[in-house]
């Protein structure tokens, strides 16, 4: 099973197809190999940019001649092993840039059955984000959809 973290835009479910994210944890496979360009697929553009910046450092440095070919091509390798590694955190940071909150974690085979257990627990578990008896303490808003 893998887990998967659930984002919603400003931490409310207003509408599920544009407002919830689903992000699979753990190391992205395409991320090591394709580098910036799974960053570009997934608009993650800061990051694609500061990708960019460090191989082009490692290009200079490889240029300048300071370093045998041996340790530039470990210190190429070694970007794309950090790349694979932290993939899904750089995009979570986006997404949180981007406006969205994380609002749940759910464990399933795949984003179509992340999808059904987290929008069937939430159905369950919606309330009012806060009511005046208890003076705005209530059910967190992440699972609230506003009237």
């Amino acid at each position: 099973m893998a887990t998967f973290s659930v984002h919603a835009r400003d931490g409310v479910v207003v509408d599920p197809v544009s407002d919830v994210q689903f992000l699979r944890d753990g190391f992205s496979p395409f991320a090591l190999i394709f580098g910036v360009l799974w960053f570009l697929w997934h608009r993650m553009w800061w990051v694609a940019a500061g990708y960019v910046a460090v191989v082009l450092a490692l290009g200079a440095l490889a240029a300048s001649g300071s370093v045998v070919p041996v340790g530039m091509m470990l210190l190429q390798s070694l970007l794309a092993v950090a790349v694979g590694l932290n993939a899904t955190a750089l995009r979570r940071w986006s997404v949180e840039r981007a406006g969205f909150a994380e609002i749940a974690v759910v464990q399933a085979d795949d984003p179509e059955a992340a999808e059904l257990r987290f929008f069937s627990t939430a159905r369950e578990t919606m309330a009012v984000v806060s009511s005046p008896v208890d003076g705005g303490a209530g059910m967190p808003s992440s699972l609230v959809t506003p009237s």
